[in-house]
């Protein structure tokens, strides 16, 4: 296979995948505009902020997990020749019904909060916030029901585009809300849940409103797509969980070691969440790409595109891994310029510039494996790396050999690679079964 018979993928692949990029971009960037206006009001609002987004997350990517599978599923049957509109209704349902699962369980750890052993003056902030953001999810889950189909049909840029927008209106209302200004009183951290909703509720209806031509087709709700759905997704949404979870606990260790540490931690860890942003937008479009192909049976195709995709996702982290790894603090420094700080971020940027290839290769490997509906192995090794082998890990580093949050670091770069390891065997041996492929081409 000639370098020239890359190029057209590659430029498919990449149109497909930017606007994917800026609208997870624009998701991420909620919770940061969140906290750089809390930042701004009070440190008791900062920390509230980051307290209830630790606690409300897993919620949120838990129910993302449900929904990753519908565009896998669509994208797969428009290959094979069905009609994508008949699925958009029930696409929307699934996402309410998501909605009907996650959001009681993200109330009852609210009734939990005065017990989980917070200090006093975070009980209230913390649980005000979190019961506004429980409302939040409705809207969240219904776009994103709407953006998986339009992304299985491959018609991406107004829909994130608007999410992109959406986070610098979360901004403009999050100062407004919580500062107070004009006829709008003060509300600290509750101005913060509201701008949230009013945002999540615009870029909804903003974006529903440009498929009113589907809603007005007569559909009804397709039942066994539904279940079909479910099947692909539970163990999707498991895996998202398992894999946050550990990023959350790893967080709450490095905030029992000290404050310094913890500060460094979520440095590094934002900044990395940015770059992950890149290449997890690839393996959105990856998938889609091998799902169709894969409906049409054209599995030359869909290794062809599996292959350009784990390229260019794992090329892009090459590039975020040199940054991490050369400018460490022009990048620590757009966040502080405390150098005690820096210190411990510095060893912190070395690991993460490591795992950054592993990083880029696995959430590829994800998407690809999603479209190949091999979610189950999927979760089983994410549970194996994450929870077997990284988590134990970094505990004995960081705390037994006092290697602290380097040694935390180490363990969640030991999981990211053995996660990318394993599948990347999956991926090798699903391929290698498949009819009709000119794997040794390649």
């Amino acid at each position: 296979m000639t370098k020239k018979k890359f190029i057209p993928y590659f430029l498919d692949l990449l149109s497909l995948s930017l606007p994917i990029i800026f609208g997870n971009i624009g998701q991420i960037f909620i919770g940061t505009t969140e906290i750089y206006v809390a930042g701004k009001h009070s440190g008791l609002t900062l920390a509230a902020i980051g307290t209830s987004q630790g606690l409300t997350a897993p919620f949120l990517m838990i129910g993302m997990g449900f929904l990753f599978g519908l565009s896998t599923l669509i994208a797969h049957k428009k290959g094979e020749g069905h009609n994508p509109p008949t699925y958009f209704r029930s696409s929307l349902f699934y996402g309410l019904i998501t909605s009907v699962i996650v959001i009681p369980f993200l109330w009852l750890l609210i009734l939990f909060i005065p017990k989980i052993g917070f200090d006093p003056t975070l009980v209230a902030p913390v649980t005000n916030y979190s019961i506004l953001f429980s409302f939040s999810l409705l809207p969240t889950f219904l776009y994103q029901s709407v953006r998986e189909y339009l992304q299985a049909i491959e018609k991406v840029l107004f829909a994130n585009i608007i999410s992109f927008l959406a986070s610098f209106i979360n901004l403009g209302l999050g100062f407004l809300f919580v500062f107070g200004y004009g006829p709008f009183s003060e509300m600290g951290i509750e101005g913060l849940g509201w701008s949230l909703n009013i945002v999540r509720w615009l870029t909804f209806i903003t974006v529903l409103f440009s498929c009113l031509p589907l809603l007005k087709k007569p559909s009804a709700i397709n039942i066994p797509f539904l279940k079909e759905t479910f099947k692909l997704s539970f163990p999707l949404s498991i895996t998202v969980f398992l894999e946050v979870c550990a990023f959350c606990l790893v967080t709450v260790l490095t905030g029992v070691m000290g404050v310094i540490e913890a500060a460094a931690h979520n440095v590094v860890l934002t900044l990395a969440s940015m770059t992950f942003m890149v290449p997890m937008g690839i393996s959105h479009a990856v998938c889609v790409k091998v799902s169709s192909s894969l409906g049409m049976k054209d599995f030359d195709k869909a290794v062809l595109y599996s292959w350009v995709g784990i390229g260019m996702a794992t090329s892009i982290m090459v590039v975020s891994a040199f940054c991490f790894f050369y400018i460490k603090w022009p990048l620590f420094s757009i966040f502080s310029s405390d150098k005690t700080i820096f210190k411990v971020a510095s060893s912190i940027f070395t690991v993460a510039a490591f795992f950054q290839l592993a990083d880029g290769l696995q959430v590829s490997l994800n998407g690809i494996l999603r479209a190949f509906k091999m979610t189950k192995e999927c979760m089983k090794v994410t549970l194996f790396s994450h929870w077997v082998i990284g988590i134990p890990l970094g505990c004995f580093l960081g705390f037994h050999l006092n290697w602290g949050p380097f040694g935390l670091w180490i363990g969640l770069a030991a999981s990211l690679f053995m996660v990318s390891i394993l599948l990347l065997i999956l991926f090798l041996r699903k391929i290698k079964s498949l009819p009709h492929t000119k794997l040794e081409s390649v």
